[in-house]
């Protein structure tokens, strides 16, 4: 009995936790591009992870596994890639930190990486005119909303024979300008942004910077547009301009309130 008790006292804490969320995501996104670099592309990342603590300074401990994929119709050596990963990150707010081993498959190359990374991330969005007070923004004027948004991504893949990227980073900021509130909670939206895609191995047709302006139908789950863009591929010492057609899709939850 008293060792029966003894295993009760044991398996109570273990029984009595729960994780404090399980979020998940899907992202999506497919573009065709006019120029004669990239062509017709998609892209995108399913992921569910698990909170499991929360730390001092506002952090949270969440471990994860994901798929990702991107694959594009031209100079898609190097850039075709998915497969899955298993990581842990600490968030707060708007960033996280982390790392993840993944396992890529390069079907153009015929190879697989597997690679510890180490990474960094951030999305925020800010409705501008709420920031700055802008009198001439708001209900009854021609100028809806300032709608900022910003993703981005740093990483550096530990020391790995098999690596095919290297370090490298990505990301956007984009200021838009609302000018109709549409049904659904979408608005029609006109923007100016900064894209950029660097890394440090096979650069040569993934590495792209420059600006962009566009008009979308903006959605808290779909987006879709059309933009203009000036973009620099500074491995190849090249440049073009063209427009892109894109639809991008964004889902999340957590499984805890389902």
């Amino acid at each position: 009995m008293v060792f029966g008790g003894f295993l009760f006292l044991l398996s109570e804490p273990a029984r009595a936790y729960t994780p404090l969320a399980y979020p998940g995501s899907l992202w999506g996104y497919t573009y065709r591009e006019f120029n004669a670099l990239d062509g017709t592309g998609i892209q995108g990342s399913l992921k569910q992870g698990v909170d499991w603590a929360r730390l001092p300074y506002g952090l949270t401990f969440n471990t994860f596994g994901s798929y990702s994929w991107r694959f594009q119709t031209l100079n898609n050596k190097y850039f075709d890639a998915d497969g899955p990963a298993l990581g842990a990150v600490l968030r707060r707010g708007p960033f996280e930190v982390g790392l993840d081993y993944n396992w890529l498959d390069y079907p153009r190359l015929g190879q697989t990486s597997q690679a510890l990374e180490f990474f960094g991330d951030w999305y925020d969005a800010w409705e501008l005119d709420n920031v700055l007070g802008l009198p001439f923004v708001g209900h009854g004027r021609v100028v809806k909303g300032l709608p900022l948004t910003t993703w981005g991504r740093v990483s550096y893949v530990s020391n790995n024979r098999n690596d095919l990227e290297g370090a490298g980073t990505m990301g956007w900021v984009k200021q838009g300008v609302r000018w109709l509130e549409l049904p659904y909670g979408s608005g029609l939206v006109t923007f100016a942004s900064y894209n950029w895609r660097l890394r440090s191995l096979n650069r040569t047709y993934y590495d792209t910077c420059g600006p962009s302006v566009g008009i979308e139908v903006a959605q808290r789950y779909v987006n879709v547009g059309l933009e203009y863009d000036w973009r620099s591929y500074p491995d190849l010492n090249q440049s073009t301009r063209s427009l892109q057609l894109y639809l991008i899709c964004y889902l999340d939850w957590d499984l805890k309130k389902l």
